[in-house]
């Protein structure tokens, strides 16, 4: 009786460890359902029309809510409205705006504004270089004009626009003995990319390295 009992208890072990590597098993492979579904959702989203497709929310008609909330899209195009008829910009031959960015109402204002009391004047603290002079602007939104500018030796210095740091990631290659340099280490001038660093001021520092992650 006791090796009957055994034998049983044996075989039911090992019907058990069958079951469960059938289901192990079947749980690893593709299900086909799974597939099907997947495959009608995509061939739905190639067939929907595009104006059935979402699109990313657009923020054109945001406003702002809280004084410390960002400018928003239609504050920044009258910044640039406003800029673009200020004497300042007119006579200027050439500028770049490095900054634009929400003046900060006084403290004391922000603590004592409450949900659903009239937002501070909104106004726009802008940095920018004209004519190789940096400027610091803010501009009212609400009377539309530019309520105070600071040039000379100002703390701080501009940040790199997009067009510096293009103009930039080219510039080591203008030199005749950077280029030598790098040619007599027998290195292929294609393959060197170079990447602008600021320091603070309008001097850079460049690393150059081998290009071979894109190469």
């Amino acid at each position: 009786m006791d090796g009957r009992r055994k034998f049983l208890s044996f075989l039911s072990l090992l019907l058990a460890l069958f079951l469960l590597f059938v289901f192990t098993w079947n749980t690893s492979l593709p299900n086909s359902y799974n597939l099907n579904s997947a495959k009608r959702v995509a061939e739905e989203l190639e067939l929907k029309p595009h104006h059935q497709m979402r699109h990313h929310e657009s923020h054109a008609s945001d406003t702002p809510r809280h004084p410390l909330d960002p400018l928003t899209v239609q504050e920044m195009n009258r910044v640039r409205s406003i800029l673009s008829s200020h004497a300042l910009f007119r006579a200027s031959k050439s500028y770049a705006l490095h900054s634009v960015a929400l003046e900060e109402p006084p403290k004391s204002r922000v603590l004592t504004w409450r949900e659903g009391d009239p937002l501070p004047p909104r106004q726009a603290s802008v940095v920018a270089r004209l004519d190789r002079v940096s400027h610091v602007l803010t501009v009212d939104l609400e009377s539309g004009r530019v309520a105070r500018v600071d040039t000379g030796p100002l703390s701080g210095y501009p940040t790199m626009t997009i067009e510096d740091m293009n103009t930039a990631t080219f510039t080591p290659f203008l030199s005749e003995e950077f280029n030598r340099t790098l040619v007599a280490r027998g290195v292929d001038l294609k393959d060197v990319a170079c990447l602008p660093i600021s320091t603070g001021k309008k001097i850079r520092w460049f690393v150059c390295f081998l290009d071979f992650f894109w190469g």
